[in-house]
């Protein structure tokens, strides 16, 4: 029998904020205390167990990796790829520093560096030639699939340069933006093991200005423990409701095909491929696949075997514990990590619009797997845009523009005068248009002679046009224009720049939105 005691999130409310300074809190946070203590009775007041282990001990030891003596308190996490996080994600940090404050419990966030960079750059509104575009400033080279642990740390003399750059880009602005901290931060960082620690203690000081102080790891660190061994004893089943979980979320939303919005897991060579990921120093991620022979189980990234472990050791903590040591490359993926955080490790996950969405995918698989309902989650984003000026253009403009360029080329008179000269080429275009109705009438099937007829329609229009040369290049040039001035608004609106360059006063006007208890 399933465990119910949480409604289903009303998904049609995760929808973008539009507006400046607009918020997405849902459910809303007045009654996100009410939903962390909910969470709390069903996660601990009912077992659901992991290996050998209660669910309550699971829980409490997935606590300790992040710190001794807070295993009882409730905690609200977050989590997120180390990038040059938007003001949307940033509101989860918010979000997150203020609930906990609110319950008394801790604010943590997963740092989610084995995921695949997408970026080695920074985009800054830069200003050239008088018009303001997205300049990409790079520091570092880019690999597709490469997670972001492997990105090594920038040198003392990298970081000034990459600084530098970032100055150049953004003019002015430089000085009064929290990209100063940023750096200041980053290049404090002793002994970092990689571009993400640096990236991570700079963002951290930008959140330090606004009183938050969340907990953090990098989620590879403290993921696994015994959910990870119940994976490797349990396999079959594990993917099994992990594909009924993809399966059953492409139903409801009519999605075709086993790709979206990831692919199944396959079972291939008496393999069975798992929901985790093979990380080796600066290559891109692999597939693990798993076997079972015997009493032992293999694993493979791809074709490479990585371990050969006894069931019998797997089966219980304490002797998994040293074995899964052998494991050190694993990494969770997107939906595996999603799943070992809400069960083992919040009170409250707060995620933002498109993680939330996936979950319905792991609110399946926990039913499926766990026979338990699954724990209510939270879904945090806003908007936030840079204090940049825009032209009054619209798309309707651009579309007015298109419109008076197409009319000066099919109807050239309408622009010009009424001369000695015109009216010839008039009269005949007036008498070949009603040749060519003439021939749609009497004879559809001429193609030859139709065709005629429209060829020298269409010379006397370029004859017409002739007389006032300049007449298509000013539409042409207003088109131009438009379209210029569209694409300088869409770089000056973006919401996605990085937090650090805003302000000070930009980011407290975001925190003040935000609705509080």
């Amino acid at each position: 029998m399933l465990l119910s005691m949480q409604p289903e999130l009303d998904y049609k409310e995760l929808g973008t904020p539009s507006g400046h300074g607009d918020t997405l809190v849902v459910p809303s946070l007045q009654v996100l205390p009410e939903l962390v203590e909910s969470n709390r009775q069903l996660l601990e007041g009912h077992e659901f167990g992991v290996l050998d282990m209660s669910s309550r001990e699971a829980r409490g030891l997935s606590r300790e990796t992040f710190g001794a003596g807070l295993r009882s308190k409730a905690w609200i996490v977050t989590g997120h790829q180390p990038e040059f996080t938007h003001a949307g994600v940033w509101a989860k940090h918010v979000v997150t520093q203020r609930l906990a404050e609110r319950v008394g419990g801790v604010a943590a966030n997963l740092v989610v560096d084995h995921d695949a960079i997408k970026s080695t750059a920074l985009r800054v509104p830069a200003r050239v030639d008088g018009r303001y575009r997205a300049t990409a400033v790079s520091f570092a080279p880019y690999r597709a699939g490469v997670p972001w642990e492997s990105l090594a740390p920038l040198s003392p003399v990298e970081l000034e340069a990459f600084a530098r750059q970032v100055r150049e880009a953004y003019g002015p602005r430089y000085d009064s933006s929290l990209m100063g901290p940023f750096f200041a931060a980053a290049g404090e960082v002793r002994h970092p093991r990689s571009w993400v620690d640096q990236q991570v203690a700079g963002r951290r000081a930008i959140d330090a200005v606004f009183g938050i102080d969340l907990r953090e790891k990098h989620a590879h660190e403290v993921w696994g423990g015994p959910f990870l061994a119940q994976m490797l004893v349990d396999a079959e089943r594990f993917v099994a409701c992990y594909n009924d979980a993809l399966d059953e979320y492409r139903r409801r939303l009519h999605i075709k095909g086993d790709r979206r919005p990831v692919p199944n897991l396959l079972h291939r060579d008496g393999r069975v491929e798992l929901p985790v990921w093979a990380v080796r120093a600066g290559q891109p991620r692999l597939r693990v696949f798993c076997q079972r022979r015997g009493e032992a189980v293999h694993l493979f990234a791809e074709d490479d075997p990585i371990a050969e472990l006894p069931l019998a050791g797997l089966r219980r903590w304490e002797t998994a514990e040293p074995l899964l040591e052998q494991l050190a490359g694993i990494r969770p993926r997107a939906l595996t990590l999603t799943i070992w955080a809400r069960l083992l490790l919040a009170d409250l996950f707060i995620h933002g619009i498109g993680g939330a969405k996936y979950d319905r995918i792991t609110d399946v698989f926990i039913q499926k797997y766990f026979r338990l309902e699954p724990p209510a989650i939270c879904a945090v984003s806003a908007t936030l845009r840079l204090d940049l000026p825009a032209h009054p253009t619209s798309p309707k403009d651009l579309l007015a523009t298109r419109l008076r360029l197409r009319d000066v080329r099919h109807n050239p008179q309408r622009y010009l005068p009424r001369t000695r000269e015109v009216e010839p080429l008039l009269a005949e275009e007036n008498e070949l248009v009603g040749r060519s109705e003439w021939l749609r009438m009497h004879r559809p099937d001429d193609r030859f002679a139709r065709r005629d007829v429209y060829d020298q329609i269409q010379d006397i229009k370029m004859q017409l046009v002739e007389f006032e040369p300049g007449i298509l290049e000013q539409f042409r040039m207003a088109q131009e224009r438009v379209q210029q001035e569209l694409g300088e608004n869409k770089v000056v609106t973006d919401r996605e720049y990085f937090i650090g360059l805003f302000r000070r006063e930009d980011l407290q006007y975001l925190c003040d939105a935000l609705p509080g208890f």
